[in-house]
């Protein structure tokens, strides 16, 4: 093992990326340690290589206990029966990460592995004998098959847990951002992008598992063929099998049932908001791009899949607030969270993991590949060869738990839906006998807070509500420590039942949580005042939900006309307004329950909730790991 001691500040890694080839996926690892975003700085490189002998022999340089070495044994066998190139030599190189300084020659225990450790890569080098009209020419090739980062930025997306064998010693990563690089020869960018989407997960998934699902059952005589295909690219479709088909055996996941979308079906901003909503879901998404080949620019078309893992926001961006100066209908009454996110977190094995890709590029790729395709494409007189279809040229994969797929369907609609709800049934309940109970420091701040904005300022460009909605699970939401101090010691209304009782009754095990805030608290705080739960699977199309003004300025009767009416007559007027779905609305000091299938809503004055605040739910864990635990 040698041990590298680095400066940092310093240290430009020049001369270490040079020693394997100066590829750009290494050279982005190298240069994030080097970043003052990551939670830890690197202070030493320790480096272990080893030859793989192309006989079939194993290097013993195993970093899991569940391949070790397979891949490598298979990607040789595979390259044998292909002839072309031939692999003369191939070295594997484990890179460590420390953020402590190690002199050369100590061993480092487990221990120091475990709290000093801050990611690791490996490094391939392929020795390659190309022939060419009876000529042969020796080539080297360098790729990195897997890299783990951990503490690369503060806010966390990294979903990779799982017992890794370091330096001998064997121990658990948490919370780290997975990244592989296609090999160009037994797999592609698909089998990357699959694998750094959903490897965290399932320590099982690889190009190797991928390729043997592609060729189960096929006939010898058509395996090669396939495997030679797959290795250029897979189709959508065939990313699609593969996920159901992997995850459906998987002993780690349940089953798997990824949604395609595309911007050519949706409006561009509702394609950008629905990647943005599974994304703060911790839903994984693969985002496929047709972009031109070289050769021939304007005659066909290649594709590229790359795993989106996070998003970054600027809470000082202008256009949510000032896109109200060019509307006829001024500013929203609720603007979404997404519209303050400018860029996604993207895992590109070309290039390497982390990078950013902005929300405004993809907006502007997609208006000019549309315009290349059509343009060069639907002149073509090969109509075989005219690829372009409603896949084409920026779709999406969302893949969410095949149990949670009706939940997740149409994800740019969920916030508007419960905006809709939020808005007809605030004036029913808010005005509530229940209220006069009140205190007056209480009434002030729900005021202040809430109502005052919401009689008063919306639709104007002083004041307005900010919206975040994602998916939590029952468990998940109720345990969170926040909820807790909220509803702890409360009662149901005209009951004996403890609210939090109560709402684990009949809150489904899954819902959409729309968490409302104001600007102030909403970049500042982290905080939200209030929050509405709708159940997806119950909610109508929203061609169902845009009602006639006439009926609604019938029902929406006015404050001093509703103040004093019992709780049923109020009800029975909501309930023309079909509020189906609608499970729960939270202001502060107040929570209103609207139990499946009741007549009756259930109002709960908080008397003991401290503040009218209360800090934004973090999601801690991916949806798919949650709902493994939850089943």
């Amino acid at each position: 093992m040698e041990y590298r001691n680095i400066d940092a500040k310093k240290e430009s890694f020049f001369k270490l990326s040079e020693e394997y080839g100066s590829i750009a996926s290494f050279r982005r690892i190298l240069s994030l340690l080097r970043l003052n975003k990551m939670e830890k700085v690197c202070e030493t490189i320790a480096i272990r290589e080893a030859n793989v002998s192309v006989d079939g022999m194993f290097c013993k340089n195993k970093i899991d206990l569940s391949r070790q070495c397979n891949s490598c044994f298979r990607y040789i066998k595979q390259m044998r029966v292909d002839h072309s190139p031939i692999l003369k030599d191939k070295k594997c190189t484990k890179f460590f990460f420390l953020d402590i300084k190690i002199p050369n020659g100590k061993k480092i225990d487990k221990e120091e592995y475990k709290k000093n450790l801050i990611g690791y890569c490996i490094v391939h080098q392929d020795t390659l004998i190309q022939t060419n009209g009876g000529r042969e020419k020796e080539e080297v090739r360098y790729y990195v098959p897997e890299c783990i980062l951990t503490g690369l930025v503060k806010d966390q997306y990294g979903t990779f847990k799982d017992t890794v064998i370091l330096d001998g010693n064997e121990f658990t990563i948490d919370r780290g951002i997975y990244f592989a690089q296609q090999n160009g020869y037994t797999n592609c960018c698909a089998h990357a992008a699959i694998k750094t989407a959903l490897r965290g997960y399932d320590k099982d998934i690889s190009c190797d598992a991928i390729n043997n699902f592609l060729v189960k059952d096929k006939p010898d005589i058509k395996k090669q063929a396939i495997l030679s295909r797959v290795s250029k690219g897979l189709r959508i479709q065939e990313m699609i099998t593969v996920i159901k088909g992997l995850s459906k055996k998987s002993d780690h996941i349940d089953e798997l049932d990824p949604i395609q979308v595309s911007a050519h079906d949706l409006p561009i901003t509702s394609f950008i908001e629905t990647i943005y909503r599974a994304i703060e879901s911790k839903i994984p998404v693969i985002l496929l791009l047709r972009i031109p080949k070289k050769e021939g620019v304007g005659a066909s078309f290649d594709g590229h899949a790359v795993s989106l893992i996070g998003h970054t926001f600027n809470e000082n961006d202008w256009n949510a607030y000032g896109s109200g100066y060019f509307s006829d209908q001024n500013v929203q009454s609720f603007l979404s969270s997404y519209l303050w996110c400018d860029n996604y977190v993207i895992q590109d094995d070309n290039f390497g993991p982390a990078y950013q890709i902005s929300c405004s590029f993809l907006a502007d790729y997609y208006n000019y590949a549309v315009t290349l395709e059509k343009i060069n494409l639907n002149i073509s007189s090969n109509s075989a060869s005219n690829k372009f279809t409603s896949d084409y040229p920026l779709a999406a994969l969302i893949i969410p738990p095949k149990g949670l797929r009706k939940l997740t369907e149409n994800l740019h609609e969920v916030e508007r839906i419960a905006a809709t709800f939020f808005v007809e049934q605030v004036n029913i309940f808010a005005t509530d006998r229940l209220f006069t109970k009140l205190s007056v420091k209480n009434k002030e701040l729900f005021d202040r807070y809430f109502y005052y904005i919401f009689k008063n300022n919306l639709g104007n460009r002083k004041r307005t509500f900010i919206c975040r909605t994602i998916l939590v699970s029952k468990n998940e939401y109720l345990s969170s420590k926040d909820i807790q101090n909220i509803y702890s010691d409360h009662i149901m209304c005209d009951s004996d039942v403890s609210l939090v009782e109560g709402l684990g009754c009949f809150l489904p095990d899954y819902f959409w949580l729309t968490e409302i805030s104001v600007p102030e608290l909403f970049w500042i705080n982290h905080a939200k005042i209030g929050e509405i739960i709708t159940d997806r699977e119950e909610i109508p199309d929203i061609e169902e939900l845009e009602y006639n003004e006439k009926k609604k300025d019938s029902i929406l009767k006015s404050e001093d006309d509703l103040a004093g009416q019992p709780t049923q007559e109020k009800k029975t007027n909501a309930s023309l307004l079909e509020s189906i779905g609608l499970r729960l609305i939270r202001l502060p000091y107040l929570v209103c329950l609207f139990p499946k299938g009741d007549d009756n809503y259930y109002p709960t004055y908080l008397s003991k909730q401290a503040n009218p605040h209360q800090p934004m739910l973090e999601k801690k864990e991916g949806i798919i790991r949650q709902y493994k635990k939850g089943k």
